[in-house]
């Protein structure tokens, strides 16, 4: 599946990225994930793990207690077999290994299926 197809299915819309992309980004240190060119997204970032991480073990913040998204929640790409996703607790959301996770690997979600309660 392309992204233009993912778009489609979606129903994401140029006006609802441009509202994406203007939404307040926090940076948020962390000595788990960093912000790398991406193997995915085509001259895009990405975010990549920093060690090893295990089935379900949290591995960064994307959006925070007070509705903020972050930088680790801004850079996230899609993949058709992801190895994280999201976890809701209130506003804020929190990404999680979906499968054991290499050091250096680019963390990924399924933009269609990524929020687990």
């Amino acid at each position: 599946m392309t992204y233009a197809d993912l778009e489609k299915e979606l129903g994401i819309t140029p006006e609802l990225l441009e509202q994406y992309h203007r939404m307040k980004t926090v940076s948020v240190p962390s000595d788990l994930v960093y912000i790398t060119p991406s193997d995915i997204a085509d001259g895009g970032m990405g975010v990549r793990a920093m060690r090893p991480f295990s089935t379900g073990q949290r591995i960064a913040i994307a959006r925070t207690a007070e509705g903020e998204r972050n930088i680790y929640g801004r850079y996230l790409n899609h993949s058709d077999t992801p190895n994280a996703y999201l976890r809701k607790n209130g506003l804020e959301l929190s990404l999680v290994a979906y499968t054991p996770m290499l050091s250096g690997e680019e963390v990924t979600i399924d933009y269609r299926t990524t929020l687990k309660a």
